[in-house]
């Protein structure tokens, strides 16, 4: 049997067992892009799967992963571009407790001669060593143009070598993809979201300062809040990550731009968890003495791209456009502002923010995400 090759992982920190479970959805046949080839999104990520994946609106995806709970078991589906790759490949989705590759979980699926199989494997450094596939099966391997998917099944619970991980914890995912038979490393992402840290702290960024604007307020052990923007190119487009320590229960988090640095006409986007469920939303901040926080239809453009919430750390990454299209109530992000972070508790019948508590912090400078970080 061939193994997949040693290879590069692409890295994120996706929090698998910090999201309150739904129940899964079918997975939509592969839609392209006309042009790029790439791929569209998978439209159930943010509601009932977990997903990581480099997926920018319009532009689509070159790598997804989503996955969701299926009594007790995970079902996951990767999706991959395979520009370069011909004939026996793999594909595969690892769970790491670092950002590194070695001690990694790793689950996927090879295809030969146009069959596709499931496989378990176990990073040792940087060589994987395969497993048995028992409480692994594949659902499905499809492809269209150079886009490649497997769908499989595994058991959340742990194998009993401790090779493969307990799903109801919190890992980093890798994602990869390959040839049998030989060896082709994937295209690092942009970007590394960063996942909560034990404890219920935020662990701090390492972009910031050198391709992220950043926001925080972080010591040695973690973060309290933390907002990490970075500008998408050429697509025009801010992605920004928001951190913070807000608790348990129905709440939100929320990242506002302000002329000045007071509370008052300022616009807003974040993420609000609903009885688990974790979604985007837009708002304005109305100016006193009848200062708050208006929720309206969430504009086209902004999309939540990732979202976790674990340890009482709610964690979302989100893509708009960098400047305002016009009669968009959001404001442009090529001039400065003043960026504030929040959060507050949710009227869960209504699905509607209410006024943040104390939790608010406002930054000392203007931000213009123009500018070098």
């Amino acid at each position: 049997m061939r193994q997949p090759p040693t290879s590069s992982w692409c890295l994120a920190c996706v929090i698998l067992g910090c999201v309150t479970w739904l129940p899964a959805t079918t997975h939509a046949q592969i839609q392209t892009l006309a042009g790029s080839g790439n791929f569209v999104a998978d439209a159930d990520c943010g509601s009932t799967k977990v997903c990581y994946s480099d997926c920018q609106g319009a532009t689509g995806c070159t790598y997804e992963a989503a996955c969701a709970k299926v009594g007790t078991n995970a079902e996951c589906a990767i999706t991959v571009k395979a520009d370069g790759i011909t004939g026996d490949a793999w594909l595969a989705l690892g769970f790491s407790s670092d950002d590194k590759m070695g001690d990694d979980s790793v689950t996927g699926c090879k295809r030969i001669g146009g069959s596709y199989s499931v496989f378990n494997a176990f990073n040792n450094g940087k060589s994987p060593r395969e497993l048995a596939t028992d409480g692994s099966t594949l659902t499905s391997g499809t492809s269209k143009d150079s886009v490649v998917r497997c769908v499989f099944s595994r058991e959340m619970a742990a194998g009993l070598s401790g090779e493969r991980y307990d799903l109801s914890q919190s890992y980093h995912w890798m994602v990869a993809r390959g040839s049998l038979g030989g060896s082709q490393n994937p295209t690092q992402p942009p970007a590394t979201t960063q996942a909560p840290t034990a404890g219920g702290s935020v662990r701090a960024d390492i972009d910031c300062g050198t391709t992220k604007f950043c926001f925080r307020d972080c010591t040695a052990s973690g973060c309290k809040f933390q907002v990490a923007c970075r500008v998408l190119s050429p697509q025009a487009q801010a992605q920004c990550t928001l951190s913070m320590q807000v608790g348990q229960g129905n709440v939100w988090v929320g990242w506002a731009l302000s002329a000045d640095q007071a509370m008052g006409n300022d616009t807003v986007i974040g993420c609000k968890s609903v009885n688990g469920a974790i979604s985007a939303f837009n708002s304005e901040n109305s100016s006193p003495p009848r200062l708050g926080s208006t929720e309206y239809s969430l504009e086209s453009g902004i999309t939540l791209d990732s979202s976790a919430f674990n340890n009482g750390v709610l964690q979302c990454t989100l893509t708009r456009p960098l400047t305002s299209a016009q009669g968009s109530r959001q404001y442009d992000l090529s001039q400065p502002w003043y960026w504030f972070i929040g959060t507050g508790a949710l009227d869960a019948a209504a699905n509607t923010i209410q006024y943040h508590r104390q939790d608010k912090y406002i930054s000392p400078r203007l931000f213009d995400l123009t500018a070098s970080p």
